[in-house]
């Protein structure tokens, strides 16, 4: 696994950022968690 890769938040628009932000107070999960799940379910871990 390539280590120095670049933050992922880097590359996500305002508009992401704030569809994570909502999604982060309906659910009370941290961003990076919701990222984690969106990675699992959409590449199927």
């Amino acid at each position: 696994m390539k280590k120095d890769y670049a933050w992922p938040a880097s590359q996500l628009t305002d508009k992401e950022m704030e569809l994570l932000y909502e999604e982060r107070k309906k659910s009370n999960k941290p961003i990076c968690l919701l990222i984690k799940e969106a990675i699992n379910k959409v590449y199927g871990k």
